[in-house]
């Protein structure tokens, strides 16, 4: 749970710098409109401005987990434990996958456990892929939907 809690506050600076582009993006025009109109803050931010930079926000969020399953630093400093292996509940020790592989690729006594961090290596490499995938047809579905040409 301090993991989980570490790596919120971790990419929680990311999330909002995000949010914030996504938000300057909108053309002025676009975000003094509703106002204009007598349309309150709340009104603006939650019925025009969110709509229009809801696809960038997404592709942020999906990015700041993929970057969450990059960096381990914080992951290692509070609940890593050397083969801990599946965790059982949420305030169980539990084996990170960067971690994993660090180990496995110091300490390996065979050819045949080397594999085995080459494989979690390419299962970190294909889970980062997924999710930059993942974040770009969000992104580009959310952009079609809102009739923004790309």
């Amino acid at each position: 749970m301090i993991s989980a809690l570490s790596l919120a506050f971790l990419v929680l600076p990311y999330i909002i710098k995000t949010t914030q582009g996504a938000i300057k993006r909108i053309p002025l025009l676009t975000r003094l409109t509703a106002p204009g109109l007598g349309a309150t803050k709340l009104q603006n931010v939650v019925l025009v401005l969110l709509p229009l930079a809801l696809a960038d926000i997404i592709s942020g969020v999906v990015l700041a987990i993929g970057r969450c399953a990059e960096d381990t630093a914080v992951i290692m400093l509070t609940g890593v434990v050397a083969t801990a292996g599946v965790p059982k509940s949420l305030f169980s020790s539990f084996e990170a996958l960067p971690f994993y592989i660090y180990y496995t690729a110091s300490e390996y006594t065979d050819p045949a456990e080397l594999m085995k961090g080459y494989g979690a290596a390419l299962i970190l490499l294909l889970i980062c892929s997924v999710l930059f995938v993942f974040a770009h047809l969000i992104k580009t579905l959310i952009d079609r939907k809102a009739g923004i040409m790309i």
